[in-house]
């Protein structure tokens, strides 16, 4: 995907969005229908998907690509900031993996690129 994006010397605001992405494609059939508060630590990339839109051409594919998922999946989406060190989405990455026990979380195991087609995967 990188390949196709025009060239440039970051990449940080196209991959907050495409993990936004990635969330609702993964667990298509848990969010499905639900109200969703999405909690997001860059506000550049925040910005854009509160105002569905960006002047940048990958940045615009990738919100469009966002609500074409999260309309198609009936998903209603609220998007609060975060401070970045607040941020559990981010502890795995800093090796914090510690908080998964504490706030009892559920590990999702399977085929990560689609929930839907993960009928040996547990939940």
């Amino acid at each position: 995907m990188l390949a196709a994006w025009r060239t440039r010397q970051q990449y940080v605001g196209q991959l907050e969005l495409l993990a936004a992405i990635a969330v609702y494609y993964s667990l298509a059939d848990v969010l499905r229908g639900r109200q969703v508060v999405h909690y997001i630590d860059n506000s550049g990339a925040m910005a854009i998907l509160v105002k569905d839109y960006s002047s940048d051409i990958d940045s615009a594919q990738l919100v469009n690509t966002f609500y074409a998922l999260t309309s198609a999946l009936e998903v209603d989406v609220w998007f609060d900031y975060v401070k970045s060190a607040a941020n559990i989405a981010d502890w795995p990455s800093r090796g914090q993996v510690e908080f998964a026990h504490e706030v009892n979380a559920t590990r999702i195991e399977g085929n990560a690129s689609n929930s839907q087609n993960s009928g040996n995967g547990a939940v």
